[in-house]
């Protein structure tokens, strides 16, 4: 289930009295038993996620859930459980999309809110454009998602190279302490890792791949001791500030924000 039900591209002639509340429960995700992730925060994730990745395509995800339309991982409150917080659920409600490329070449974004967000105009929200002009909150937002699509871009490469070298398959996986198991995605095979040729060894762990595969594979103790198995005994964890949540970040990319 995707997380944005209404996405609008922002435009200021449309949104220019937009407000944005980051303080705002999670509730957006419970229905959500994956969230993407990006080549950064692979080796993060791992250590309170599952780690799979997709069967049809080069991408990685944290499994937040084994029973269908369930995120062990929200509260009935919609608190988070858990130390990290994947750069997707920080993010939402913005995303970016694709709208071609500039005469110079270059790919032209356009930034993209969820209008039935909890956060969107909520009390004491932030707003998001000043005189038809973005914020400097608005310009971090877009710092982050730069960021993020950069890194996803990266992880399409490097789940592309376990795949050349024919380290995914696709496996069942068990919950044992909820007699739950969970199908559809890809893992790392060990025992193709450990077969590999020291110049294919080389070549993924100068990519950067093979930290990925083995961030993939020591998550898999997640599933004993996460939210996914049990969900005693998890605290959750308390709203994020506006600077945790957006970080500036380089930006070679276009945003059209009329489009």
């Amino acid at each position: 289930m995707s997380l944005y039900q209404a996405p609008e591209a922002l435009d200021p002639a449309h949104h220019g009295g937009l407000t944005y509340q980051p303080n705002v429960s999670f509730r957006f995700a419970s229905d959500a038993v994956t969230v993407p992730l990006v080549a950064s925060e692979v080796t993060t994730a791992a250590r309170d996620y599952v780690v799979v990745f997709d069967t049809a395509k080069p991408a990685a995800y944290a499994l937040l859930g084994v029973a269908r339309g369930h995120n062990a991982y929200v509260t009935p409150k919609g608190q988070w459980r858990g130390r990290y917080r994947p750069a997707a659920i920080r993010a939402y409600p913005f995303t970016i999309k694709v709208m071609g490329e500039t005469p110079e070449c270059k790919t032209r974004y356009a930034m993209v809110v969820d209008m039935a967000s909890e956060h969107v105009n909520a009390p004491g929200g932030y707003l998001l454009f000043e005189e038809g002009k973005p914020t400097a909150l608005l310009e971090k937002i877009k710092g982050i998602l730069t960021n993020l699509e950069k890194d996803r871009i990266r992880m399409t490469r490097l789940v592309g190279q376990l795949e050349q070298h024919g380290l995914l398959v696709a496996r069942s996986l068990e919950v044992k302490s909820r007699k739950l198991g969970v199908s559809g995605f890809r893992v790392v095979d060990s025992e193709a890792l450990a077969a590999l040729s020291p110049e294919a060894l080389a070549e993924l762990r100068d990519s950067g791949a093979l930290m990925l595969a083995y961030a993939q594979i020591l998550s898999l103790a997640n599933l004993q001791d996460s939210p996914v198995a049990d969900l005693s005994g998890v605290a959750p964890a308390g709203p994020l500030s506006l600077d945790e949540l957006f970080d500036e970040g380089d930006d070679d990319f276009v945003f059209d924000f009329d489009s």
